[in-house]
């Protein structure tokens, strides 16, 4: 147990690390840490508290998704392994907001150019944003978690998270598209 706090407060503390640098990157470095944490118009600390929130609730839902596909699998395993599991799978994506932190001096626009082909790295670059490779990542180290939690194959549990998780996803972006139009 005392494994998963250090794990979870490794998480916490990269991911406010990230917000706070894309939130420096968003508002400019002309913005002075005394601004930006004293600033009452922003009220930035509301804005981490809300996105942790949103992230939380994104774990337990798609833990509770696939919690339940594997209880009509009959599958005996504990809620508090599944979002484990799911929180341990999720840190993939504070890998990718990461490098692309390391990576940010050297980014440039041209390599979102189909028509800039000079730079094998971009093309790499675009292939990783086109197809979310760190979302099919995501979907197999969830499954081979709970194909290791479960002692089960990997394919059996890869069909369980995609046939749990694939709906959920589509939801989603329904749903963010929907919010999107409604503050336009």
């Amino acid at each position: 147990m005392k494994i998963n706090s250090v794990l979870i407060s490794i998480y916490l503390i990269f991911y406010i690390f990230i917000e706070l640098y894309f939130s420096f990157n968003y508002f400019g470095s002309d913005l002075s840490i005394q601004n930006f944490f004293g600033a009452k118009k922003y009220n930035f600390f509301l804005l981490f508290l809300f996105s942790l929130i949103f992230r939380f609730l994104k774990i337990l839902i798609v833990s509770s998704l696939i919690y339940l596909g594997l209880w009509f699998n009959l599958k005996n395993i504990k809620f508090d392994i599944v979002f484990y599991v799911c929180f341990f799978a999720e840190s993939i994506f504070l890998l990718s907001d990461g490098l692309f932190i390391l990576d940010n001096s050297l980014f440039r626009i041209e390599n979102f150019s189909l028509f800039y082909f000079l730079p094998i790295e971009g093309i790499l670059k675009f292939l990783l944003i086109t197809f979310s490779l760190y979302e099919i990542l995501y979907w197999i180290i969830l499954s081979f978690l709970l194909a290791k939690y479960l002692n089960r194959s990997l394919d059996s549990m890869l069909k369980v998270v995609l046939g749990y998780y694939v709906p959920f996803l589509f939801c989603w972006v329904v749903f963010v598209m929907f919010i999107s139009l409604g503050n336009s």
